[in-house]
């Protein structure tokens, strides 16, 4: 059977992979736009005879599902990854839509987060159908949109009710896979104060610095700590008040963002109860409302002894000849939701560059052209 593998993996066009990675770079695919590029992947899908369903998520945005069915005496394991990317920002050398080869590298938006984990999952795709490989067990696809902002594309996907022993994110994490990962909490914070006149401040409370003196004692918080993942700081995010036009009177009222990365114990609860109790210690005079409002992320770990873990740490080092890492993330991913709202244990595995949402970013071809073939003897080994 190993020399039948070997013999397949041979067979796969290493041009053919990388016209794919960059048609699908010349589709910009920002949050929010992502239905042009679903609407190529699932054309991509049904040449192959993948029967393919597409979820609407708005007007301009659509996740892509498919699955190759087995026959029912495996496991089902899922291998997901999102369409859509950040942004351009300034700084591009080239065209961030117009792909550029140079050596080892594909230049392009989105190029390794995670354009080249679409292509990747397309590649394993086409080499079990063109074979005609029957499946044991289901191998379900999901590409996603809206990852980088709200992660409502996953959680669409979710209220299928989907089932899968394992998930496979092909992120960008070639060298260490990550098997967990901090939360995330959006900390809306409305502040109350008393207007006068600002020639006798001393009548009043002044919203803004009432939000100031808050802000910045937030070092103060003694965040939880956790074996796995590092503690997590407070962060501002924005901060608004005052009056649009002049007007010489204190503010009476502000607000500002703070992001909470969260480690396991690091509640909605929780927290809150920390940012009243800092301001009940600083003795501030304004009113302090604080809300959790969306994106919310819980934390997450996966089992080192997980069998599917193993068999990738196995199969990367027959691949590679070198030993995958292991690490704990501190930000966040739609693996979140698969681990929290979908009960999936999830790892992110997949082909790297750099430097990912900045300008010119690349991917490797090299880390491609590996990662295909991992992730076809690691599906294979397990659904065949």
């Amino acid at each position: 059977m190993e020399k039948i593998f070997n013999e397949i993996i041979k067979t796969y066009d290493k041009k053919s992979v990388l016209s794919t990675l960059k048609g699908i770079i010349k589709i910009p695919s920002v949050s929010g736009e992502e239905k042009k590029l679903a609407q190529f992947i699932r054309g991509k899908l049904e040449q192959l005879g993948v029967e393919v369903s597409i979820q609407k998520i708005t007007e301009n945005s659509e996740n892509v599902v498919a699955m190759i069915k087995g026959n029912g005496c495996g496991p089902t394991i899922l291998i997901a990854g999102h369409l859509d990317t950040v942004a351009p920002l300034d700084g591009w050398l080239t065209d961030p839509f117009e792909p550029v080869e140079e050596e080892d590298k594909i230049y392009g938006l989105g190029a390794a987060d995670m354009k080249a984990g679409i292509a990747t999952i397309l590649s394993v795709v086409e080499l079990i159908v063109r074979n005609k490989l029957e499946l044991k067990g289901d191998l379900i696809i999901s590409l996603v949109a809206d990852e980088e902002r709200y992660s409502k594309g996953v959680k669409k996907f979710l209220d299928m009710g989907v089932k899968a022993d394992v998930a496979f994110m092909v992120e960008p994490a070639f060298y260490k896979a990550v098997i967990g990962a901090a939360g995330k909490m959006l900390i809306l914070s409305k502040v109350k104060g008393k207007a006068c006149h600002a020639a006798n401040p001393y009548e009043g409370i002044n919203a803004i610095e009432e939000a100031s003196k808050f802000i910045a004692n937030l070092g103060r918080i003694e965040t939880l700590k956790h074996q796995k993942i590092k503690p997590q700081p407070y962060v501002t995010l924005n901060m608004n008040g005052g009056y649009e036009k002049y007007s010489i009177t204190v503010p009476d009222s502000c607000t500002f963002t703070l992001n909470k990365h969260t480690v396991p114990g690091e509640t909605k609860e929780f927290v809150i109860e920390q940012l009243i109790k800092l301001k009940n210690t600083l003795n501030l005079k304004a009113d302090f409302i604080f809300e959790i409002v969306e994106p919310y992320y819980t934390p997450y770990t996966v089992d080192e002894n997980l069998t599917y873990l193993k068999t990738l740490k196995d199969v990367y080092k027959n691949v590679t000849n070198n030993e995958l890492g292991l690490c704990y993330s501190n930000g966040v991913s739609d693996s979140n939701c698969l681990v929290e709202k979908g009960g999936i244990p999830t790892i992110n595995f997949g082909p790297s560059g750099g430097p990912i949402h900045a300008p010119n970013e690349w991917e490797s071809k090299k880390q491609l052209f590996d990662t295909i073939e991992i992730y076809f003897r690691l599906i294979v080994k397990h659904l065949l």
